[in-house]
């Protein structure tokens, strides 16, 4: 994972991780997720976990998967990020393991600019920080997080999902580079989840470009890692 600060920004290099279908599907329709691709693609991930400063998932992927999100890297000695979970109503359980585990990673939930401040004080009292932030179309804002987290000295996050987190980050411009799974499985289903949710674009032309893209395989399941062309990282990349 290259070059993860640039004195420039105001916010840090934003990778989303992905792991699909090879039909773009996330979940099932019940949103089952486990597991998705292979264990050795798995291993990769939580190298992709311990090179960063902090780890994203929405309160949808803590209430589906209830994830740990530290790197599983024995050899490579403690290194945990930090824990960020965007939850605009406060639905993390006190009993999930991201606050559970705070002990042995910090976490962080974004939440609404009005929280309920008995909920933020149960919160505060296992170790999680809750910080309120403005809404935008309904959500967090991930612009005002990634500020928040850039005046933090956080200069690199990996976005691990869901599918309207996804989405936002995308529609927000804020996706410096992406690192898709996919697995040869098709899910299939119309509503089954995909690999990135919201509103998308009106017209292919709009699409959004990616560049300089690198094909791995690890063993059945194929990696797609690649820059997004407007990012400022795929400039210093290029050069």
């Amino acid at each position: 994972m290259e070059a993860k600060t640039d004195k420039r920004m105001k916010r840090p290099y934003a990778f989303m991780l992905v792991a699909a279908s090879l039909d773009g599907k996330i979940a099932s329709p019940t949103g089952d997720s486990r597991w998705i691709t292979n264990e050795r693609s798995r291993r990769f991930v939580h190298r992709l976990r311990w090179a960063v400063d902090a780890v994203l998932v929405g309160v949808g992927t803590v209430l589906a998967d209830d994830p740990h999100l530290t790197p599983r890297i024995p050899e490579r000695g403690e290194k945990n990020p930090l824990r960020v979970i965007l939850d605009t109503n406060l639905r993390t359980p006190l009993g999930s393991q991201v606050v559970r585990s705070v002990a042995e990673a910090p976490t962080l939930i974004a939440t609404g600019p009005q929280p309920d401040r008995r909920q933020v004080a149960e919160f505060q009292e296992r170790g999680v920080e809750v910080l309120a932030l403005p809404i935008e179309e309904g959500r967090v804002s991930p612009s005002g997080l990634l500020r928040e987290l850039g005046s933090r000295q956080i200069t690199s996050l990996l976005v691990e999902g869901g599918a309207e987190v996804h989405g936002s980050f995308f529609r927000a411009g804020l996706v410096d580079k992406v690192y898709f799974f996919y697995a040869p499985k098709i899910i299939g289903g119309r509503d089954a989840v995909p690999l990135v949710g919201g509103r998308g674009v009106a017209v292919v032309g709009e699409s959004l470009a990616l560049s300089r893209l690198r094909v791995r395989r690890f063993e059945g399941d194929i990696m797609v890692e690649a820059y997004v062309a407007t990012s400022p990282l795929f400039t210093a990349a290029a050069g």
